[in-house]
């Protein structure tokens, strides 16, 4: 006998996922190939599956990744969620109405789960993310924003060394760019005592950040806010 496979309903119940949209994730975005027998039923495999429930677990509680761990197993992780992002990232459809966002890492910065895991966050929600990852030099960063748009800078800072450093580019930013709006996370962010802009900085727990889309980002704030 082979590996155990499964239904389409099976899997649906299995995940809390309507099958409505696992044939989309498969029709569409090439999320998974599950086999098909010969009437055309699909057979997801546990390989399939665990696919599946990493993503859905990814948008649902990003952070259980972070706060433990040696720098081995944090390394191993980063490589394991790198991989995974990318297959998943363009999963999921835009909504050209809603802001674009730019997600990256300021120079010095060479962790990048955090803003993984928060971009893929945000493309689950319809935003369209260009992202540019760790140690991203500031000169390539203006001409992105204005060729492309870019109506939200994500910044991640995991060490408060780099806060200041990171708080003179959104200076910086906001003198090219008055009506930029910003997210700032990460563990620089969260620990910061006397932060120079709170409005902006991410609630620490994941679970509260889908309030904070449909209160921050969902609703188009007036030019000049801050």
């Amino acid at each position: 006998m082979g590996n155990k496979v499964y239904s389409i309903k099976q899997v649906a119940a299995m995940l809390g996922i309507p099958t409505v949209t696992l044939r989309a994730w498969e029709n569409r975005y090439s999320a998974v190939t599950p086999e098909r027998t010969e009437s055309g039923y699909r057979l997801y495999t546990e390989e399939n599956v665990a696919d599946l429930r990493w993503l859905k677990e990814q948008v649902a509680a990003p952070d259980k990744y972070f706060g433990s761990g040696t720098h081995a197993q944090e390394h191993f992780m980063t490589q394991l969620i790198s991989q995974r992002f990318y297959q998943f990232f363009h999963l999921f459809p835009i909504y050209p109405h809603l802001p674009k966002v730019l997600a990256l890492c300021p120079e010095g910065e060479h962790h990048q789960v955090g803003l993984l895991l928060f971009s893929l966050f945000m493309r689950k929600n319809g935003a369209e993310v260009l992202y540019l990852g760790a140690d991203t030099p500031e000169e390539g960063i203006y001409p992105i924003i204005r060729e492309q748009n870019i109506r939200l800078v994500c910044l991640s800072v995991t060490s408060s060394e780099l806060l200041e450093r990171c708080d003179q580019l959104i200076g910086r930013i906001l003198d090219e760019f008055p009506d930029m709006r910003f997210v700032l996370g990460d563990k620089g962010y969260e620990r910061a005592e006397s932060a120079r802009y709170p409005q902006w900085i991410m609630p620490k727990n994941s679970a509260n950040w889908q309030s904070w889309m449909e209160r921050e980002y969902f609703v188009e704030q007036s030019p000049g806010r801050r």
